[in-house]
């Protein structure tokens, strides 16, 4: 009975090894034939014999899986539909995506003919006959009762049967593992095309790519398990998809900062802007459909695409300011006989720079940090630009350094008042005092005829002006300008009401009757020139 035992599991590792052979010429995705999922248990009380048929099934498979994938891209499905993926190569994301759904729908097919073939039940199942004699056997040339008999020889006495060992037990995964790895090669080989054979827009392909390595491989990852050899080799593609992406940005930022953009005549944001904003917003929309929303860089700890968006925006913004600098400063206006721009020329400009980075980038949560910088930076430069403008108009009537001087005084009588109580003056607090000591009307700086000339100079200045109040038309957006025109009105009437109120005070030795003779204009007819603003 043992001869009889052994010739049949020679005879039934045969069959099942032809049979293994003619599960080359078919697709994975199809169901295995019962007979053969039997056959395969029936041998796992044959270690050896076992092994030998699932190396053919590691085997045969394993070439199948590469003709197949090779025959995909290069010549496409019958008939020509669908198309060969190496069609799609001028357009890397579609080219790569297709290949990775493609392997995506192999993966499954594999595992699921692995799992038939190696994970049946145990071999001592009397299943001979149960209703399936009619079903032939693909490419043996026989029939199921033939396989029958031999399995009915197989199952005799329990002596007679050779107890499995844990040897024999053979890992799904692996053999998977085994299957899977003859397309590795060819996969990488035109990963590393699409990753290096484009320019223009190479940073957002590659950003693009990134996130589908990542999103693949996640999904493989559950298929096939961590320690899957194709699950590693799209961990290594994602690497160096975002490696890639990170060299495109920082040779990209280098360039922009060595040959920062020329300043428009209207100092609209230059072309540099918009191209980068535009490139932000497409790797920002890709990345709210693709996993790589949840990544997190290894070295900054924040999202990735917060970090990219950061190499992206920081260069052009630092180009921006290279650029300003070539225009006219506040120092050098006065003193520059031909204008071509406004003094404030070079914070409109960064201004409208600021304000072409964050505006379409105000719709995306991870650009929220980003869009509160340029807000920040963007009002400091508006109100800059207002109060340096609002100085040169109190300059030119006297009033800012009267303003100052009566600050000192202003300053004093606080200190006075806060160490009135004090026993302890240091010998440079009386010093200072000292300096001060007099009454503001007696400081010849801070005579009533001069003040109050100064006052209604600058009344009668706003008044006469064809705008009471700059157009600030260089900065694009209404918006900021409405801004800049109201800081301005703020700060020419706070410059009058503080100074007038100073002419008030009891303490600064003016006679109200005096004031009211000496100045023409209260506080109320600037307020009614700039009221409207």
């Amino acid at each position: 009975m043992s001869s009889y035992q052994e010739k049949a599991h020679e005879r039934l590792c045969r069959w099942v090894q032809r049979e293994c052979r003619s599960l080359a010429e078919e697709d994975g995705g199809e169901d295995v034939d019962e007979t053969l999922t039997r056959a395969m248990t029936a041998l796992k009380h044959r270690p050896t014999l076992f092994k030998y048929c699932v190396e053919e099934v590691a085997r045969t498979r394993h070439n199948a899986l590469f003709r197949r994938f090779i025959t995909a891209l290069t010549k496409g499905g019958p008939g020509g539909v669908p198309k060969a993926m190496e069609h799609q190569q001028s357009d890397p994301v579609r080219f790569v995506g297709d290949m990775l759904a493609w392997l995506h729908q192999a993966v499954c097919g594999e595992r699921e003919l692995v799992g038939a073939l190696l994970g049946g039940t145990d071999g001592g199942d009397d299943g001979a006959d149960d209703g399936n004699d009619d079903q032939n056997i693909h490419g043996a040339g026989g029939n199921k009762n033939r396989v029958d008999e031999t399995t009915e020889t197989l199952h005799g006495p329990s002596s007679a049967v050779e107890t499995s060992s844990p040897e024999a037990e053979t890992n799904a995964s692996e053999v998977l593992d085994r299957i899977l790895d003859g397309i590795k090669r060819p996969f990488r080989v035109r990963v590393d095309q699409a990753l290096t054979g484009q320019s223009g827009e190479s940073e957002i392909v590659r950003y693009k790519l990134a996130g589908l390595f990542s999103f693949y491989g996640s999904i493989l990852q559950k298929i096939c398990g961590d320690g899957g050899s194709l699950v590693s080799t799209l961990k290594e593609c994602h690497a160096l998809a975002l490696d890639a992406f990170e060299q495109t940005v920082a040779l990209r930022a280098e360039r922009l900062v060595k040959h920062p953009p020329v300043v428009n005549d209207d100092l609209s944001a230059p072309d540099c802007v918009l191209e980068t904003t535009r490139r932000v917003v497409e790797l920002l929309s890709a990345t709210q459909v693709s996993s790589s929303a949840f990544e997190v860089d290894d070295t900054t700890g924040e999202p990735i695409a917060v970090t990219s968006v950061r190499a992206m925006l920081v260069p052009v913004a630092t180009a921006c300011e290279l650029s300003a600098e070539t225009l006219v400063s506040d120092a050098s206006y006065e003193s520059t006989h031909e204008n071509k721009h406004p003094r404030y020329a070079k914070r409109a400009f960064l201004v409208n720079c600021f304000g072409g980075l964050l505006k379409p980038l105000r719709e995306f949560p991870d650009a929220a940090g980003f869009v509160s910088d340029f807000d920040t930076k963007a009002d400091t430069l508006l109100h800059e630009m207002a109060r340096t403008e609002a100085h040169a108009l109190l300059r030119r009537v006297g009033l800012l350094e009267i303003r100052q001087v009566a600050g000192l005084y202003s300053s004093a009588r606080v200190r006075d008042v806060g160490t009135a109580n004090s026993h302890e003056q240091s010998a440079g607090t009386g010093n200072s005092h000292q300096q001060l000591s007099t009454t503001m009307s007696k400081d010849p700086a801070l005579r009533l005829a001069t003040v109050g000339a100064s006052l209604d100079a600058l009344v009668e200045a706003v008044g006469a002006s064809d705008e009471q109040v700059p157009s600030f038309d260089l900065v694009r957006d209404p918006a900021r300008r409405a801004t800049a025109r109201t800081a301005y009105a703020g700060e020419i009437i706070e410059a009058f009401t503080t100074t007038y109120a100073a002419l008030l005070a009891p303490g600064n030795g003016y006679d109200l009757n005096e004031v009211k003779r000496a100045v023409t204009h209260g506080p109320g007819a600037l307020s009614t020139l700039l009221g409207g603003v």
